[in-house]
């Protein structure tokens, strides 16, 4: 599978975080580091992937 088709960057569309919160609704997995973002999705109850540069306790 080309994973390629699969990536797209919307980021200079979105206004405000009502418009990343309806994105994040879209999606079944969201991978991001530790910002507003992991914890919108997780308010959302979606599975996130959070990057870190250090071991988690």
């Amino acid at each position: 599978m080309n994973y390629q088709t699969k990536i797209h960057n919307l980021g200079s569309s979105f206004n405000d975080l009502a418009d990343t919160a309806a994105a994040i609704k879209q999606l079944d997995l969201v991978i991001t580091i530790d910002t507003v973002i992991a914890h919108l999705a997780g308010a959302l109850r979606k599975p996130v992937w959070v990057m870190l540069n250090f071991d988690s306790d």
